[in-house]
């Protein structure tokens, strides 16, 4: 199993107070993403699932939480509205081959 931040939804927080929506405007594109203590790489979700499958392994499940909506009003922070609406994370999980 892996989990990484959800590839189609970076800087969500970000983009949903600035337009109170999510823009993407490079997804297909693999770069880097500065941060302030290391930087994230950015790549599809077709280049992670298509490693996985060329390992040889079985995907079992895939799944995209959002934030529970309980959690999110408790917050209170502007734009968190977007994690409820959208995944933040990408989850995977896969057998490996016998």
């Amino acid at each position: 199993m892996f989990a990484l931040v959800h590839p189609a939804f970076e800087r969500l927080l970000e983009t949903w107070r600035t337009h109170g929506e999510y823009r993407v405007g490079r997804y297909l594109e693999e770069y880097e993403i500065p941060g302030p203590a290391a930087p994230g790489f950015h790549r599809p979700i077709s280049a992670y699932l298509t490693e996985v499958a060329a390992l040889g392994c079985h995907i079992r499940e895939v799944a995209e939480p959002g934030l529970d909506p309980a959690a999110a009003g408790e917050a209170g922070v502007p734009g968190i509205e977007g994690y409820v609406r959208l995944p933040d994370f990408l989850l995977v999980a896969a057998d490996a081959p016998a």
